[in-house]
């Protein structure tokens, strides 16, 4: 999976359509992201996060009492037993569609206990005010 990251970043290019330029992660984004950025301890976790977002569901009306603030940059988001920490590693054509996709960083952890994973995963939107959705995991 790294070496497929690693693959994608050598193989990006300048987009020529981009709905993603002037976007943020920002506390006031949740409804904007797709719940596949939830902290997913399990496969199936991470099975229902991804049939969640082929329903057309956002992150907040997924799980509707998550909370997110910024720190230094890094949008945090969670609840009670887990954090989440995104952030835009690079922006870039990723697939070879002509449209301007996201990397993001998805840092997750237990907030009670020592679990912790990174994963990566691709993404994009089609118009300028759509959510992001899911591309591919990359890690």
């Amino acid at each position: 999976m790294v070496l497929n990251a690693l693959q994608r970043l050598g193989q990006a290019t300048p987009a020529k359509t981009s709905y993603v330029s002037g976007f943020h992660l920002l506390p006031g984004s949740l409804a904007l992201l797709p719940p596949t950025l939830t902290a997913t301890f399990s496969s199936i976790d991470a099975d229902a996060a991804y049939m969640a977002e082929s329903k057309g569901k956002s992150w907040l009306s997924y799980q509707p009492r998550i909370k997110a603030k910024l720190d230094h940059g890094v949008l945090v988001v969670g609840e009670k037993t887990w954090e989440v920490r995104l952030k835009v590693v690079a922006r870039a054509d990723f697939d070879g569609d002509g449209i301007d996709d996201l990397l993001i960083s998805i840092g997750q952890s237990a907030t009670q206990g020592t679990f912790a994973s990174t994963k990566l995963l691709l993404m994009t939107r089609m118009t300028p005010t759509s959510r992001l959705v899911t591309l591919e995991r990359l890690q």
